[in-house]
């Protein structure tokens, strides 16, 4: 069933402090395997206020797998790492099954960053509109992940980590995704946030549709916020929208042309230099920085055969 540990507030979370711990990996946590091959399954919904991490793996060949979803959140503005999932060693499921490759249909909320080791695994699903992941994917290991149906991914980091704990290799604090499946159609996408905090996002592998909103200077509206979106490899038919919003200063076409080139940059799909031609892109300026603001200005994008970087390719045109 629901399994549920929540506190208050900062000084009330459901499981206490250990000021003792040193590394991430021995946080307090929800679920914590620390036996080999142990393996745990919530056949519901967690709802976990936690001072420490949501769910660890800490053991090789455990599992956990949650089967429903629920809510999971850790500190945030801390020197140390607090993790909703963290991966050390083992694999972790949500919303997945037990085989951590069926996406379900379970709300998901996570307000917190997620942690895999190069042993760690872990199998993510955000396949609703009320789901969001608050936080990075730092991941040295591997982390699947499914966004789809206008489920939200706020690529912000939420902690900087604790210097002495050389343990917590992952990506250099900055987002990577092993696999990441989109939704099935334009109107199926999920959403990225890159905000003025995000660092690059890498993606090994892409499929689907997704839309990534851009936060940019209204002083100068080619200069874009946020971290770039880099994709090594994408299946056949795979698209990605870049948005940035409308300002008064975007009052020609030349401007526009500048702009969506500038959003265009802010992506490089590394296939394209291996001779790949899978994904297509566009970009476009709405009416306001949301995934359901409605397009004024869009572009297609062109990649360069050499560094994979986007262009505008040609010119805009209304939307």
């Amino acid at each position: 069933g629901d399994v549920s540990i929540k506190g208050m507030d900062s000084e009330s979370w459901g499981i206490g402090l250990n000021e003792e711990n040193v590394f991430s990996r021995f946080n307090n946590a929800g679920v914590l395997t620390s036996v080999e091959k142990s393996n745990v399954t919530v056949n519901g919904d967690v709802d976990f206020d936690v001072y420490g991490n949501g769910v660890t793996t800490n053991a090789k060949d455990s599992v956990v797998t949650i089967n429903g979803g629920g809510k999971i959140t850790v500190p945030s503005g801390m020197n140390y790492g607090y993790y909703t999932l963290a991966s050390f060693l083992g694999t972790i499921n949500m919303n997945t099954g037990a085989n951590g490759n069926v996406p379900g249909s379970n709300d998901v909320q996570l307000n917190g960053d997620i942690f895999a080791l190069n042993t760690g695994n872990i199998n993510l699903a955000l396949t609703t509109e009320a789901s969001y992941l608050d936080g990075i994917v730092d991941n040295g290991g591997t982390v699947n992940l499914w966004l789809q149906n206008g489920a939200t991914w706020i690529n912000e980091a939420n902690n900087t980590r604790y210097k002495q704990d050389n343990e917590d290799v992952g990506s250099g604090e900055q987002s990577r995704v092993t696999n990441f499946v989109g939704g099935n159609s334009k109107a199926s996408a999920g959403v990225i946030h890159q905000t003025t905090n995000s660092k690059d996002l890498t993606i090994d592998n892409y499929s689907g549709y997704t839309k990534v909103l851009y936060g940019h200077d209204d002083s100068n509206p080619t200069n874009m916020y946020g971290g770039n979106v880099t994709i090594g490899s994408a299946s056949n038919g795979s698209n990605i929208t870049l948005i940035t919003n409308y300002d008064a200063n975007m009052n020609s076409t030349d401007v526009q042309n500048e702009v969506l080139n500038a959003l265009a940059n802010k992506l490089y799909y590394i296939g394209y230099t291996n001779g790949e031609n899978n994904l297509s892109g566009t970009v476009a300026i709405a009416e306001g920085l949301t995934a359901s603001s409605v397009y004024q200005y869009v572009g297609d994008i062109a990649y360069s055969s050499s560094t994979g970087q986007g262009r505008l390719d040609g010119t805009g045109k209304p939307a």
